[in-house]
This record gives C-alpha cells, sequence and structure tokens, in this order.
C-alpha cells in the first residue's frame, strides 16, 4: 500500500470551496482509478489543505499525483497559491477501525 500526501496553500477563505469542488468533482475521478483504496482532505487553519491519496502500488500513488495536478490547474487554480508540497511512500503502519 502506498500513500501520496499533496500540501497546498490555500487564498484565504478557500477552504470550503475546496473541500465542495473536491467533494462534488474530484473524489468521482479519483477513487474510480485504479488501485485507489482512501483519500482523505483535512484543512488545517491558516488556508492550508492536505491531501492524503492511498492505492495498491507505488505507480497508482504516483498517478495519482499527476491526475491530482491536472485537476488542479483545471479547477481550483483560482483558490491555490504555488505548487503543492508531495510527500510520496509506502505505507508500513496501517490500522483501521471499520
Amino acid at each position: 500500500m502506498f500513500a501520496s500526501i499533496r500540501q497546498y496553500n490555500l487564498k484565504p477563505g478557500a477552504g470550503a470551496e475546496v473541500s465542495r469542488r473536491v467533494q462534488a468533482e474530484f473524489l468521482p475521478i479519483i477513487s474510480s482509478h485504479k488501485g485507489f483504496l482512501d483519500y482523505y482532505v483535512v484543512l488545517e487553519s491558516h488556508d492550508i489543505g492536505v491531501t492524503v491519496s492511498v492505492f495498491e502500488t507505488q505507480a497508482e500513488a504516483e498517478e495519482s499525483v499527476k491526475l491530482a495536478a491536472d485537476w488542479v490547474k483545471l479547477s481550483l487554480a483560482n483558490l491555490v497559491m504555488g505548487p503543492p508540497t508531495v510527500t510520496e511512500g509506502e505505507v508500513t503502519v496501517h490500522k483501521t477501525k471499520r
């Protein structure tokens, strides 16, 4: 299992609109991507947005970064400031209560 974590600097007050667009537009795209396991959006105070994508393989996680970048350029360019900071890697510890 591999994760891609992206941290975005959002324009002031844009968090709610970013969340709405991600829910309506991007979640259907990424969740239909091969190997998809989980996706999370975390809004920090101070207009920072963090996304976590979890996929079965490293290649699928890496592809999700490209998928997200393309979508952000088309749908969120007016709400984000600059490119995200991206962290990718193997998930070595995982526990879910479901």
